[in-house]
């Protein structure tokens, strides 16, 4: 009588190899395995999307760079005769055009004055004071009074050129309002104005 034995297994499931314990990874969820691998990737992916990024800003970068260097220096090549003379005409030529009827009221040159003479004079009618480390500037004895300065306009003088840059009148609106007169106080005023020592320096 044959008895069939029920607790021969086939080792074919256990793995193409037939190694002992192949089987238990056969019996592992997939989803393990392939969750790790996924997370490998995306981490690769990550890095290799930020080195691509850092990569690309540094390369428009460096065309901008070039481009905003390459403008300039094409404009100049092309035409920069061009570009001198209307630099010239609305930076030099303009200002030369507008100065030129002032030039009836300068004075003659008094070649008594010396250079140093006349730095010492622009320098006693400066108001406010820059410091600038290492260039000390030159302290005057006195300064020449500013009869505007100690003088205040009172309520209404020069109503139509009130004070603008400084307290006194607006050399702007000035010429404007000699048409309609000036009142006894603002006259007087003027004429201190003119009379002040300041302008000697000058």
């Amino acid at each position: 009588m044959k008895h069939v034995r029920i607790d021969v297994r086939d080792a074919a499931p256990a793995g193409a190899s037939g190694a002992l314990g192949a089987g238990l990874e056969s019996h592992l969820p997939a989803s393990v395995n392939a969750h790790s691998a996924a997370t490998v990737t995306r981490e690769t992916k990550s890095r290799r999307s930020w080195l691509t990024g850092g990569l690309r800003l540094v390369r428009n970068a460096a065309i901008a760079v070039a481009i905003m260097t390459l403008i300039p220096v094409s404009a100049v090549m092309l035409s920069g005769s061009r570009l001198s003379r209307v630099l010239a005409y609305n930076y030099t030529s303009k200002r030369a055009i507008a100065a030129a009827p002032m030039r009836a009221f300068t004075l003659s040159a008094d070649l008594s004055i010396t250079p140093m003479q006349a730095g010492l004079a622009f320098n006693a009618l400066q108001e406010s004071r820059k410091v600038v480390p290492g260039f000390p500037a030159i302290e005057p004895v006195s300064r020449p009074a500013a009869y505007w300065r100690t003088e205040k306009l009172a309520p209404g003088m020069f109503a139509t050129a009130g004070p603008s840059l400084y307290s006194g009148p607006s050399s702007v609106g000035i010429l404007e309002a000699v048409a309609k007169g000036f009142s006894p106080a603002e006259m007087n005023y003027l004429r201190a104005l003119n009379a002040s020592p300041i302008w000697h320096e000058y």
